[in-house]
């Protein structure tokens, strides 16, 4: 087994409604470290993680390297965490080594949020600066249906929940908003835009989750995702959008 070895470090954060694990590679040895492979087993083991692998061809002596592996998590879930696997050669190739690192585990829960104390163009304004994404899907109900499901769903989202109905020119569309705050200035919402889909004859489906933070987006996302799920299904299979950031 090799002797010199490197150090390994997990920081978790949160990127567009994924938990982000940034690992950062340091070789403290004298010589070069090659080879140096990198294979997360995310917790539960059923978590979605970006990829399988992550490979450092050669690290040079006191280097590091930063890696993210970004996992997301199935709805319900109340917590995640991410175990590495990091195998490595010397620099002749001559020797192997292997170690495991864990990271600490990162709780899912929202924090503390209220319904708005202000109108829709406040709200929508001290958002300004934050992040946001976007998922489209078509599901079989038709729009007013669709409509109705989805505002009972929500009923236990953080905030306050409300419905517009319209009348376009291919037939009933409708909204649903989710908006909530908390203190020291944070925000969150989503809204649902529910139209006619002419192809199918059920709905097209287009929502935007918005936050002030990355944290908070993906806190929020995640659990209005968990009360969406059942009533969209394939929902937790589609990746949401990243948009630029909210003006």
């Amino acid at each position: 087994m090799a002797t010199d070895r490197p150090e390994v470090t997990i920081r978790p954060g949160f990127s567009s409604t994924t938990v982000m694990f940034e690992a950062k590679v340091t070789n403290p040895t004298s010589g070069d470290l090659r080879a140096i492979r990198l294979t997360p087993k995310p917790i539960p083991p059923s978590t979605w993680v970006d990829r399988e692998q992550h490979l450092i061809p050669l690290l040079r002596p006191r280097k590091s390297r930063k890696v993210a592996f970004r996992l997301r998590p199935a709805p319900g879930q109340q917590v995640v965490a991410l175990d590495l696997t990091v195998e490595w050669e010397d620099a002749y190739g001559a020797s192997r080594g292997r170690s495991e690192v864990s990271s600490k585990p990162v709780e899912l829960s929202v924090p503390r949020l209220r319904q708005p104390s202000e109108g829709m163009d406040r709200w929508r304004a001290g958002l300004s600066g934050g992040t946001a994404v976007e998922l489209r899907l078509r599901q079989a109900p038709p729009p007013d249906e669709l409509v109705d499901v989805l505002k009972e769903a929500l009923e236990d989202a953080p905030g306050l929940v409300s419905v517009q109905r319209d009348e376009g020119p291919r037939g009933a569309t409708g909204s649903v908003w989710v908006r909530a705050e908390g203190s020291r200035g944070r925000r969150a919402g989503l809204l649902v835009d529910i139209t006619p889909d002419p192809v199918t004859g059920g709905s097209r489906v287009l929502i935007t989750a918005t936050a002030t933070t990355e944290e908070l987006l993906t806190l929020f996302y995640h659990a209005c995702l968990s009360l969406m799920a059942e009533a969209l299904p394939g929902i937790d299979r589609i990746a949401p959008h990243g948009l630029s950031d909210i003006q």
